[in-house]
């Protein structure tokens, strides 16, 4: 059976530890997930896939969540892109919403939380 694209997931998040929980949690769940490090990491995934799912740090070495969603948005990638922060600053939820993100999803989080999020956005 191909493999769509609706159950492929890119998980782009510096912290290693959270970075397997999240790609341990998804692939349990049946999607197939890409994980990267970091936004060059993610925009080259992006470049040889689609993903129906983006989520996507904010703060990371090399190029940030917002950069990366800026670049997502300008080369018309399809797919539901949600930012993950573990801060509250104004500026970061502003700058992902005028950029176009669907969603920002507040660390820590729980799994059920992440599932919510995801039902929301009508991806399980």
């Amino acid at each position: 059976m191909a493999e769509s694209p609706r159950s492929r997931v890119l998980i782009v998040e510096d912290d290693e530890m959270l970075r397997g929980t999240l790609e341990s949690v998804l692939s349990a769940a049946g999607f197939t997930v890409t994980a990267a490090s970091n936004g060059r990491e993610g925009l080259a995934a992006l470049a040889e896939a689609s993903y129906s799912f983006i989520l996507s740090d904010v703060k990371m070495p090399q190029m940030d969540g917002l950069a990366l969603l800026r670049a997502f948005k300008e080369k018309a990638y399809a797919g539901r892109f949600v930012i993950m922060t573990g801060y509250s600053e104004y500026t970061e939820t502003a700058g992902a919403q005028s950029l176009g993100a669907d969603a920002l999803l507040q660390k820590p989080f729980r799994r059920s939380d992440l599932f919510r999020l995801m039902e929301s956005l009508k991806l399980v």
